[in-house]
């Protein structure tokens, strides 16, 4: 999959594992999020 596909599967997927994990930082149920993946999809999630 490429970093587009990636982004648009995003997009349209709120319950993927990323957007969760970013979600739980911004409530405080997480201190942290780490990701071994694309550094593209991880900076996307943080700035939408």
């Amino acid at each position: 999959m490429d970093e587009k596909a990636a982004i648009d599967a995003m997009r349209r997927d709120k319950t993927s594992s990323l957007s969760l994990a970013m979600q739980a930082v911004v409530s405080g149920d997480a201190a942290a999020v780490s990701s071994a993946g694309p550094t593209g999809a991880m900076v996307r999630e943080l700035i939408f």
